[in-house]
């Protein structure tokens, strides 16, 4: 059975709401398509757990919410659970990788492709979201799992996850007021900050699936 690797951080009220709708509605939308959870959350969201973790050869996804930067993904109270150049190739290679986190499209995505990482999906600047309508934000991204869960391909999956903003983004603006225009307007910095490897092969093939 392939597995696929979570690390939820907690370590701040944004991040903790996220990993929440990932644990209640996403992580197990995957495990019903037959895909086997290891669940690296709070404390044992570090480098010391997640590298070897990350390393076996059952794992083709990886992924999870956490603060980042451009070159690094953050786990548990800040450390770096990736950073470009510190970390072993076999944690990423012959995988997909997504992240609910910010910026490290930028660098970190590129890198883990550099090192043999099939596809990279996640975000090259802030990814915003307003707590009044927080599900809304976390569902558009949530449609790439559930994409891949579904056995598209990562160009697909991202594809119907851009459909999902988009919808959701002309419904909150046809609704006319103030919070719903404003989180619309950080949709459309979300979507237009989303990369992958539809963007070009520095992300990865558009054409991988999880195994």
């Amino acid at each position: 059975m392939s597995s696929f690797l979570a690390i939820d951080t907690y370590d701040a009220n944004d991040i903790a709401s996220i990993s929440a709708y990932l644990e209640q509605n996403v992580y197990p939308y995957l495990e019903s398509k037959g895909f086997n959870i290891l669940p690296y959350f709070g404390s044992l969201a570090t480098p010391d757990y997640i590298g070897p973790a990350a390393a076996n050869g059952g794992v083709s996804l990886l992924t999870g919410a956490g603060h980042g930067t451009y070159a690094t993904f953050e786990g548990y109270q800040g450390q770096d659970v990736f950073a470009v150049g510190a970390y072993a190739p076999e944690q990423v290679s012959g995988k997909i990788v997504h992240f609910l986190s910010c910026e490290n499209a930028k660098q970190l995505g590129p890198d883990f492709v550099r090192n043999g990482c099939l596809a990279y999906i996640g975000y090259d600047e802030n990814f915003t979201f307003n707590l009044s309508f927080s599900d809304l934000f976390y569902s558009c991204d949530a449609e790439i799992l559930r994409g891949l869960a579904d056995g598209m391909t990562v160009g697909e999956s991202v594809n119907r996850a851009k459909h999902l903003y988009s919808r959701t983004i002309a419904s909150l603006i046809s609704a006319g007021d103030a919070v719903s225009m404003d989180s619309a307007h950080q949709l459309q910095y979300n979507l237009q900050h989303l990369r992958s490897p539809l963007d070009g092969t520095m992300w990865g093939s558009p054409d991988a699936k999880l195994s």
